[in-house]
């Protein structure tokens, strides 16, 4: 039997009946086989390889276009709540104003005024003052204007902004300011209402008391920060990512647009603004700025 016939055979094939040269040759068969499974396994490892890559690569690209879609919806609701911004703080604030002479004129004509009108007079000149506020921060958000900049002392911001919000008694404040953080390029103007932005945030999220920590730093030599943490309420996990979108609020008054104009603030300075909380734990909210100076 040649080597042929012991290849298509269904029975083992005996070695004492083959020769020298039939064994050498079933060998190299063998061995020929080995190799051609060896490459076999070898292709097929390579393109499974390829194939996870190939998966991989597919989902950052989803990834990227959700991403991308996502930003352009976004886009597309700012410029239209922009937009309608833009055209209710005009409109209103002629009225508003309207209202506001009104006021002060029936205060100077009045000399004595009855309780009840002195009371009524009070209170339409607060809510003229809140919805002044409403209206500046529709047309803030609108057209944020560019920072004017120039060399300024954070901490100085920092307190004189302290200084002229109203803490509740219960409320307590902690300074922890760097007494060797350097003067930044930014805008003061800017930087001041971000930070009564994030207080009166922080205030709002202790309606029981509680304390909140202002903390300066400087990161590195082209990085320095300003954080904010109180002991509040804390932020839901599902509210988290909605925090800077305009209109977004969970409170019972506000519209929502404090965050949103102090992100962009931060942006426009070229830095970032991020937050943590935890549920009845606090939230801390931290402000990252080149310290750029002139």
């Amino acid at each position: 039997m040649n080597l042929e016939e012991l290849l298509k055979s269904k029975t083992s094939p005996k070695i004492d009946e083959m020769t020298n040269e039939d064994l050498r040759r079933l060998f190299m068969k063998y061995k020929g086989l080995l190799k051609e499974r060896d490459r076999d396994k070898a292709f097929w490892a390579a393109t499974n390889e390829n194939l996870s890559l190939a998966y991989e690569k597919l989902d950052e690209l989803v990834e990227e276009l959700r991403e991308a879609q996502e930003e352009l919806i976004s886009k597309q609701k700012l410029a239209i709540i922009g937009q309608l911004a833009g055209g209710v703080g005009h409109d209103l604030r002629n009225p508003i104003g309207s209202i506001k002479n009104a006021v002060y004129f029936l205060k100077m004509v009045i000399e004595d005024p009855e309780p009840d009108l002195k009371k009524t007079l009070e209170i339409l000149e607060k809510e003229v003052t809140a919805s002044e506020k409403i209206i500046n921060s529709l047309l803030d958000f609108t057209h944020t204007k560019l920072p004017s900049l120039r060399n300024v002392k954070v901490n100085e911001v920092i307190k004189k902004t302290i200084s002229k919000i109203s803490v509740p008694e219960d409320i307590k404040i902690v300074r922890q300011l760097e007494k060797t953080f350097p003067t930044i390029l930014a805008d003061p103007d800017q930087l001041d209402r971000i930070f009564v932005n994030i207080i009166l945030n922080a205030i709002q999220a202790m309606p029981e008391g509680g304390q909140l920590t202002v903390k300066s730093e400087a990161l590195s030599q082209e990085w320095v920060a300003i954080s904010f943490s109180d002991t509040g309420m804390g932020i839901a996990e599902e509210n988290m990512g909605k925090l800077f979108e305009p209109l977004f609020t969970t409170k019972s008054k506000g519209i929502g647009l404090g965050l949103a104009i102090s992100k962009n603030f931060v942006e426009a300075h070229g830095g970032t603004i991020e937050v943590q909380s935890e549920i009845e734990k606090g939230t801390t909210f931290t402000i990252k700025l080149p310290s750029d100076q002139l």
